[in-house]
């Protein structure tokens, strides 16, 4: 990753996934990579860019532009998004930077909690006598940001392209004189999640206008084998016309119809069933008192109408 930089792109296009340039209009130079950018509304160039990778998904965030600065801020998405904030200072002190920056770090981190900053401040944070750097550094501590670079990134020795996070880790920070500029290249490691692509899925449906009313009656002729007879064509055609899911519905029920007929007991079923019933009503008799017992018939007396009697086979 680099700051701000006016670099050859073909030079930037052999440094990593993320790459940030100064302004150009030529597009063409990057394939493979999404090239996102935000000129310079007054002045002859200038502006800023960033060169993306194409499989990674990334959404510009719409903040209003401010006076004391230049900035470019995506989102890169993912199970935590990473919010970037790329920026642009220049030199000539503006007394509404830090109020202005600290209520473009204050909506960034109600986006995501990763926001990373990075930009050409032009601010001699390595200066402990200046004012100024002190009350910046002071600026990110409240807004919970942290300021990783330690080593010079400008030709003169100073301190002026910053990497700033939250809610970040970041590893192998290095700078890389490409010696087409007066500021080092800041090459950097940050892990984060990308999510997986999702997998394309094949969905098939009927299309009901193509369906022929006599394909389907031919059809249905074909593979019935039992009555009633197919329905037809004009029922079909009206159906299908009127109430396609009904028609479906149908066809449905003749080719596979349900067997309402209860199943049938054989005769050794039909005794096993008596011989508990005559038993279940044994017991129940004596088990009765004797006064409320009922009356039992003599020997070789008919059988009483209550009385159980054999069923004769079905």
């Amino acid at each position: 990753m680099q700051p701000p930089r006016r670099v050859d792109p073909h030079r930037l296009q052999r440094c990593g996934d993320i790459h940030i340039c100064g302004y150009t209009r030529d597009k063409s130079r990057f394939k493979g990579f999404t090239y996102i950018d935000k000129p310079r509304p007054q002045g002859r160039g200038g502006g800023i860019a960033a060169i993306i990778r194409k499989e990674i998904k990334t959404t510009i965030i719409p903040i209003p532009d401010v006076s004391s600065f230049e900035h470019l801020i995506f989102k890169l998405s993912g199970p935590t998004p990473l919010v970037t904030a790329i920026i642009y200072r220049p030199p000539k002190p503006n007394p509404s930077f830090l109020s202005d920056l600290s209520d473009i770090l204050t909506q960034l981190s109600a986006i995501s909690p990763s926001v990373l900053l990075l930009g050409d401040f032009n601010i001699h944070v390595d200066d402990p006598t200046c004012k100024y750097a002190s009350e910046f550094k002071e600026t990110l501590h409240c807004c919970n940001f942290s300021q990783h670079i330690n080593f010079p990134t400008h030709s003169r020795g100073h301190i002026l392209d910053l990497v700033c996070s939250t809610g970040l880790t970041i590893h192998h920070l290095s700078s890389l004189n490409l010696h087409i500029s007066d500021h080092l290249a800041i090459i950097m490691d940050i892990n984060i999640p990308i999510p997986a692509q999702k997998q394309k899925r094949t969905i098939t449906y009927r299309n009901l206008k193509s369906i022929s009313p006599s394909a389907i009656t031919a059809s249905i002729t074909c593979k019935m084998s039992v009555s009633p007879p197919p329905p037809p064509p004009h029922f079909l055609k009206t159906h299908l016309n009127f109430n396609p899911k009904r028609l479906f519905s149908t066809i449905s029920k003749l080719l596979k119809p349900c067997d309402n007929a209860t199943s049938s007991f054989t005769t050794e079923q039909c005794n096993s069933f008596l011989s508990f019933f005559q038993t279940k009503i044994s017991n129940i008799y004596s088990n009765l008192t004797p006064s409320s017992a009922p009356p039992t018939s003599p020997p070789g007396s008919p059988p009483s109408p209550h009385s159980p009697c054999p069923t004769s086979p079905l």
